[in-house]
């Protein structure tokens, strides 16, 4: 019962929301750094990107989208008449989500480019793009996970095995039409073998239609050469010469962890590797057009071939060939392949190609491409706002992680954007990236808060670390002091690392409370016990609410949560009731909302997720926004109404504003009568039964009664929440009577649940 509990709770109100609980993400406000006014401060930052080209607006030009492999997070840019990457969010939702791996290539010669990622377990899954001329939206259809045509005989019993990568979170798999025939191949590294194996749809070869295509595990040794244990290049020799059996045919060879382009324009591809351990770039020179070979075959190896030198700016680089400059040449663009542990600011190195279609030359232009657009401070950004200066503004802390390539996510700091605009117009400025000199506090995976922690009015930095530690920095004498490195006294539980707090008064005695997310995605909530002076805290519970930060794993047998969510409060008032909700951010893509009012910390609440979303040219679509979500919010346009911004993975910002929708005047000369659900029905002791809402924009009282009329459980559901769940600890093995009622409306209802041993 439990698990289907679950499941109703994080997905019934999966769908678009009322808009007083929605908030648009938007570009944000105007952020300056170095002197520079950043086009898209807001975009949300880049780890380690991949990059494909597609023309998502059909006008002829090849646009660009960048994935994230550290969190999955999409990108889309529109390429301009000028030639210039603009940002296009708008086309963001419309591509299929991805993990791991995201390739756009045409797969069936149509000039549509479809979409080739990879599953949880690393099976390729393919999305074909059906478009219409006449479609306002991206159209694509699933036509994976997909199989390939293994090596055995016709009469082996088994012919087809899954397309699945088992180095698929690690390694960037080659797809491409390597030998120009109109379909594609894909490449794959062979980590047991040491050797690259390549898949090709044999469609051209067996003159298929267009849209029928087949995978043929071709050849186990692709290129003719194997790798050393120490990373070099075996060229014209290969393990299987002796005793693999023969392929089958057509046959042709590809590669893995790897990409290609036709360097010399001869017709066959050069190879570029990279390796997890190493930082140089590889290139293999194809000699099939050169000697009139049957198979790809490379006969040299080069390590300068990128501005005349190695590559040695970060550990296992994977490169991207896009014409940046749409000037008829493809460029290279290289970024990390790794998804943590790496180099996280200045990584994505632009190399232009300088020379012809006979000979490219590839000269670094920039190592901060695309990202010079926006507010990237490294990885693991937490935002909070406060009056720094105390000139009436909110102004902008970030705590982040730095660059790993420099920190080793073991210096995390402080880096301080004073407003320069006002409470209108706001204008975030850097003026300090390492405020209170916090690097040197050898702080690891820390969350930032702001609140008035001891009840005197004024604002307090609050810092949760990985380790469970909590700072308390307050402001004395107009300078910042540490007041505490360990301001609440708890023994931590298993799983209750990665301390995140958030300052809330949830019993309104006027004494600050505190919330701490933990990284088993629960939240603990410590009620505050002093005041004035020092705070102090006792622990009321670890399950506060029932509020969660873990994904729901519906691809697993039995459906159940992670077992991680890195749960991250935040309390504001986003409704504008005049009690606060609470935020959850976490490892999933989701930002939840809990309206607690009226509720013991020991009730479990529904959850409003999926809140965020974006408006473009009429059209509304959920967001993406990327994953480790650490939420704050705060009245930057001086309207009572909060906007919130939100950290991320990727060390960068998201902005979105609130939407406020007209209100409703309750008519209660014609009630209309209203019915809620019980579910599920009938339910066990020692388990819950859901009661979800008649009407989400209205408050409804829910009392549970046994056979003899005596009450047993009272509980709200309040404006905006999707229903309430009611555990039947105490209650005994019978038939009870659920009422549903709202005075204002005139609305009564009276539903039986048995409750079974």
């Amino acid at each position: 019962m439990l698990r289907i509990w679950v499941f109703i709770c994080f997905s019934f109100f999966g769908k678009f929301l009322f808009s007083q609980f929605a908030f648009e993400v938007k570009e944000g406000p105007l952020v300056r750094v170095s002197g520079m006014d950043l086009s898209h401060g807001f975009m949300g930052g880049l780890n380690s990107p991949q990059f494909s080209e597609a023309d998502l607006n059909r006008d002829g030009r090849k646009d660009l989208v960048i994935f994230d492999r550290a969190d999955f997070k999409i990108y889309t840019f529109l390429r301009s008449q000028k030639n210039q990457y603009v940002y296009a969010p708008q086309y963001e939702a419309q591509l299929p989500a991805g993990k791991n791996i995201y390739v756009l290539r045409d797969m069936n010669s149509d000039g549509l480019e479809d979409v080739f990622t990879a599953s949880d377990g690393g099976d390729l899954l393919i999305y074909k793009n059906n478009t219409g001329i006449d479609d306002k939206r991206l159209k694509f259809d699933t036509v994976g996970p997909w199989y390939y045509r293994n090596q055995y005989a016709d009469n082996y019993p088994i012919r087809y095995n899954p397309l699945s990568f088992s180095n698929a979170e690690t390694d960037l798999l080659g797809i491409e039409d390597i030998d120009g025939d109109g379909d594609i191949d894909i490449v794959n590294y062979d980590q047991f073998n040491l050797t690259y194996m390549m898949f090709k749809d044999v469609r051209s070869e067996k003159n298929w239609d267009k849209d029928t295509f087949e995978f043929q595990n071709m050849d186990y040794c692709f290129g003719y050469f194997w790798e050393g244990f120490d990373s070099e290049i075996r060229l014209n020799t290969c393990p299987f010469d002796l005793d693999f059996p023969l392929k089958l045919k057509p046959r042709h060879v590809g590669g893995a962890s790897c990409w290609f382009f036709d360097e010399d324009g001869d017709g066959d591809m050069e190879m570029y590797l990279s390796n997890l351990d190493f930082k140089r770039i590889t290139r293999l020179v194809n000699g099939k057009a050169d000697f009139n070979q049957s198979y790809d075959t490379m006969i040299s190896v080069d390590s300068i071939f990128l501005d005349g030198k190695p590559f040695d700016s970060y550990t296992f680089p994977a490169g991207y060939m896009i014409d940046v400059d749409n000037d008829g040449l493809k460029d290279m663009v290289v970024a990390p392949n790794s998804a943590f542990e790496t180099k996280e600011r200045n990584q994505i190195m632009y190399y232009k190609n300088h020379g012809t279609k006979k000979g490219a030359d590839f000269k670094l232009n920039r190592s901060n491409f695309i990202i010079e657009q926006m507010v990237d401070l490294g990885g693991q950004s937490s935002p909070g706002l406060i009056d720094i200066d105390s000139d009436g503004d909110l102004d902008l802390l970030v705590l982040n992680n730095g660059d790993y390539a420099e920190t080793m996510g073991l210096s995390d700091r402080l880096s301080l954007f004073e407003n320069k605009g006002d409470k209108q117009i706001p204008i975030f400025q850097i003026i300090n990236s390492d405020f209170l000199g916090l690097s040197d506090s050898a702080l690891v995976g820390s969350t930032l808060s702001i609140g008035d922690i001891d009840n005197d009015g004024i604002s307090d930095i609050l810092i949760g670390t990985m380790k469970g530690q909590l700072f308390w920095f307050k402001k004395e004498m107009n300078r910042w002091e540490c007041k505490s490195n360990q301001l609440v006294q708890y023994s931590r539980q298993q799983g209750e690392s990665s301390w995140a707090p958030a300052v809330i008064d949830y019993n309104k005695d006027g004494i600050s409370d505190l919330l701490i997310g933990f990284y088993n995605g629960n939240v603990a909530l410590f009620k505050g016990t002093s005041s004035k002076g020092t705070p102090s805290f006792e622990w009321i519970t670890s399950k506060a609410w029932g509020m969660k930060a873990n994904e729901w794993m519906l691809q697993n047998s039995e459906p159940n949560f992670s077992s991680y969510g890195y749960a991250a409060p935040a309390v504001s008032d986003i409704d504008g009731d005049g009690s606060p909700e609470v935020l959850i951010g976490g490892i999933e893509n989701v930002l939840r909302v809990y309206h607690i009012e009226g509720h013991d910390p020991s009730d479990s609440l529904i959850a409003n997720d999926n809140i965020l979303f974006r408006v473009s040219e009429g059209d509304t679509s959920s967001l993406r926004i990327g994953g480790r979500i650490r939420p704050c919010a705060g009245d930057l346009a001086g309207d009572s109404i909060p906007e919130l911004i939100l950290g991320n993975l990727r060390g960068g910002l998201n902005f979105a504003s609130h939407i406020l929708s007209d209100e409703i005047s309750v008519n209660t000369q014609n009630p209309i009568k209203r019915f809620a659900k019980i579910q599920p029905n009938p339910v066990r002791l020692g388990s819950r039964f859901d009661v979800v809402s008649p009407d989400l924009k209205e408050k409804w009282i829910v009392t549970v009664y046994d056979l003899h009329g005596k009450q047993v459980h009272e509980s709200l559901i309040n404006a905006g929440e999707s229903g309430v769940s009611i555990r039947t600890d105490g209650m005994s093995a019978s038939l009870y009577f659920v009422n549903i009622s709202n005075s204002l409306r005139g609305s009564n209802s009276t539903h039986k649940i048995i409750v079974l041993e």
